[in-house]
């Protein structure tokens, strides 16, 4: 690790520090083959085992580019899958022929974070994670009445069992403590969660909830990427959770997944709209002696207990994944006059409608008008940089959603955006990653359908700058202001 180094960190135990000045855009580590990586129970079935390729089993944009690929099951245990001969060959080499055979007395496939805690002893890793990663197990142990700790109880004595370790079940336990506190999880390259990764040195990053870098994966291999420019000796800090919900959720998490209290800037400082409520005069409202006071002009904002229940209802619409569900909350969150539209879970709301119900419907203009939403009004407030991974794949998704639209000539729109993708991807990926070929591929596609037409053959030609990508996004705000009002209605 030229750029970086492990050491004492005042925030507990040890951290990951920058040995050099890094440039923002650049990548601090790369780890190509992290100790575990498995897919989630969930996406056994549609994710290679090995190198972790992904193929969907319903309609969804990453088919527009990346088309499903038959994967063959382990005939062996018929639980683990796999793209090729390849994979299933080096993966059984290096692991699952230890397993294997458990697997296949089993009725139903283990959970994940047992799966993750028998590869960690199958490959007799176990002395170095403990001796590396926190186990916080008596806050396991005492914790939430000992609810937790019954279940911690039970699956570190199924890890224990089932992997046919000489470690005593006490040590499995801690082992599988350290599992769950120190994994983290595994995405595509476009970001959408498919399984669990866990690794020592990637452990041993902190977090902030406005972290300096970020986690991205490109099958199994990981990499840890500057969000901004981080100073020889300052500390690299990523996010643990979910950073644009809440500041009472944020912490919440944070106490409940990994047993400490937030102190960062973002949780003791001023709240923002992320984390109040919306004043007339233009201010935010946060809470103070049980009353929602107004930042800006001090006046008490009508947050009652009904917008308490108006915000766990919508919580657990999104939870259900149920479309009726989440469009009653996106309306009633929308007609409130002191919710904010970055105050979650009103974003997540509009992405989880166009993953879960409108790209496997086929239902592309409405998919487009609640992705363009999110990416016009929402993402430079969430992600304030350009070339931030989310942003730039919502570019590259909402590139593809204007292709799907019969009827409406989006090109300049569709070429400026897949432009802006190519000129960031670098910083946001890495220019030899698997998302930048996608990028690539996609813009060269593009480019030739563009130069069949004498009218748009010029724009293949001009710089980004001189594409004209915000005028041309500005003629389509209306589209959103549309969204928004009848979503008020």
């Amino acid at each position: 690790m030229p750029k970086a180094t492990r050491r004492h960190s005042s925030r507990g135990g040890r951290g990951l520090f920058a040995t050099t000045a890094i440039p923002a855009g650049t990548q601090i580590i790369s780890i190509p083959r992290p100790l575990v990586t498995v897919p989630g129970d969930a996406h056994l079935q549609s994710t290679c085992s090995n190198c972790l390729r992904h193929s969907p089993d319903k309609l969804s944009i990453l088919a527009t580019y990346n088309p499903p690929r038959k994967l063959s099951t382990c005939l062996g245990c018929k639980v683990v899958r796999y793209c090729g001969k390849e994979c299933q060959t080096e993966d059984w080499e290096r692991v699952h022929k230890h397993e294997c055979e458990t697997f296949a007395k089993l009725p139903r496939a283990l959970p994940g974070s047992v799966r993750v805690t028998m590869r960690v002893l199958m490959q007799n890793a176990e002395e170095g994670v403990l001796a590396q990663c926190e186990d916080h197990v008596e806050r396991f142990r005492t914790e939430a009445g000992g609810k937790i700790w019954e279940k911690v109880f039970v699956m570190g004595k199924g890890a224990h069992g089932y992997s046919g370790t000489r470690r005593s079940e006490e040590e499995v336990r801690r082992l599988y403590c350290a599992v769950l506190v120190n994994s983290m999880t595994l995405v595509t390259e476009t970001l959408d969660p498919i399984g669990i990764a866990f690794d020592p040195l990637a452990a041993s990053i902190n977090h902030d909830c406005t972290p300096n870098a970020i986690i991205l994966f490109d099958g199994r291999a990981l990499q840890v990427r500057a969000l901004e420019g981080i100073p020889a000796n300052a500390e690299i800090l990523i996010s643990y959770i979910d950073n644009t919900v809440p500041r009472e959720r944020r912490r919440l998490e944070l106490s409940e997944k990994y047993f400490f209290t937030c102190a960062c800037s973002r949780c003791t400082g001023p709240a923002g709209p992320i984390d109040g409520f919306m004043c007339t005069c233009g201010g935010v409202g946060i809470l103070s002696h049980e009353a929602v006071l107004c930042s800006k002009c001090a006046r008490a904002l009508p947050v009652t207990a009904g917008v308490d229940v108006l915000e766990q209802t919508a919580w657990s619409a999104l939870d259900s994944d149920k479309s009726d569900g989440m469009i009653s909350s996106l309306k009633r969150l929308h007609k409130s006059p002191v919710w904010p539209l970055p105050r979650q879970p009103l974003a997540a709301l509009h992405l989880a409608l166009v993953q879960s119900e409108y790209i496997p419907s086929g239902n592309w203009e409405k998919a487009l008008l609640h992705y363009l939403l999110s990416y016009l009004r929402l993402d430079p407030v969430f992600y304030p940089q350009r070339y931030h991974p989310v942003r730039v794949v919502h570019g590259f998704t909402l590139a593809n959603l204007f292709l799907q639209i019969p009827g409406v000539d989006y090109g300049k729109v569709v070429w400026g955006l897949l432009c802006e993708c190519a000129a960031q991807v670098g910083r946001s990926h890495g220019d030899g990653g698997g998302f930048a070929g996608v990028v690539a591929r996609k813009r060269e596609e593009v480019r030739r359908d563009l130069e069949k037409e004498e009218q748009t053959r010029g724009w293949v030609r001009l710089r980004l700058e001189d594409i004209g990508l915000e005028a041309e996004m500005g003629k389509v705000v209306g589209m959103v202001e549309g969204l928004v009002q009848e979503l008020k209605r």
